[in-house]
């Protein structure tokens, strides 16, 4: 009884995460009428997908190992998302403030995937958990800095008072910190893959493992995400822009690939909620004392 109970109410937390919070085929039918549709439908788009009391349910079911990883996604729910609608309904007018936004936003869809992995592999055996930690320290300053340089040149690339003197280095600053979030994208695939052998090798029934798994669709969109702006930095093409670029280009390689990915994360969430109680009851070794078990 027990289990069909919980199972029931996963069934009902991936039910609204896939039809009240994340109804593309709504998105796709406005995308097909684009014509009809108006700016201020549009920037209305974040409230068909994201529920943050959702994120935040997640978040508290994860624990204390969970917070760095479920704390940026919710930071990405809140942010980002409204930034890319804002900017897709923005289609005559630029809007460098928006940009500068979305770039946040890539930061914390890569901090949320690499607390996620973080997150899992603190269930693997005999885990060094300093060595975790300082990767996520170096990810962060890393993450930290590609984006820094990058909404920095692309600002002062935006901006009419940019003597030509400083053009060239603000290019250099934006390609350098695209190419920066690119290498913090391939070390994260390879952490991620690291993490799902070891803990394969382990228990392959795992609800850590089953959050792995989620893990790993995301990352290709994330890379298309950063790819995108690789190109458009080296290449400069106006229709490549994310300020004054095509409806096609704000929607397909900015909006919607960061939306899948958040949302691989978020079922990833849903479907191991019960990761902490499972080691606990699985495991008899000793624990962290963020841990164990609160004396009731």
């Amino acid at each position: 009884m027990a289990s069909q109970e919980k199972q029931r109410r996963l069934h009902k937390l991936l039910a609204v995460l896939l039809s009240r919070d994340f109804q593309l085929h709504k998105v796709f039918r406005q995308v097909l009428q684009l014509d009809t549709v108006s700016n201020s439908e549009l920037t209305s788009l974040p409230s068909t997908f994201f529920s943050t009391p959702d994120i935040i349910y997640v978040l508290i079911r994860h624990g204390r190992r969970g917070y760095s990883g479920w704390g940026f996604l919710l930071v990405y729910c809140i942010l980002p998302v409204t930034s890319s609608s804002v900017q897709i309904g923005d289609s005559n007018t630029t809007s460098i403030t928006g940009a500068i936004i979305n770039s946040i936003g890539i930061y914390a869809l890569l901090m949320a995937l690499s607390g996620v992995i973080y997150e899992a592999a603190t269930y693997i055996p005999n885990y060094n958990v300093k060595i975790g930690r300082t990767i996520q320290l170096v990810l962060h300053v890393l993450t930290t800095g590609g984006i820094a340089l990058a909404a920095v040149g692309a600002s002062n690339l935006s901006s009419d008072a940019s003597s030509p003197d400083k053009l060239s280095k603000d290019h250099d600053n934006q390609r350098a910190g695209y190419l920066i979030l690119f290498l913090v994208s391939i070390f994260l695939t390879a952490n991620c893959l690291y993490t799902y052998f070891r803990l394969r090798s382990h228990d392959h029934k795992s609800l850590a493992l089953k959050l792995v798994f989620w893990i790993f669709p995301a990352l290709p969109f994330v890379a298309t995400r950063i790819i995108y702006s690789i190109t458009y930095a080296f290449s400069n093409n106006p229709s490549l822009s994310p300020v004054t670029g095509t409806f096609g280009v704000k929607f397909g390689l900015i909006f919607l690939v960061q939306l899948i990915a958040a949302l691989c994360l978020a079922v990833g969430g849903a479907v191991s909620l019960d990761i902490p109680r499972q080691t606990r009851i699985q495991t008899d070794v000793h624990l962290e004392p963020f841990d164990r078990p609160q004396r009731v």
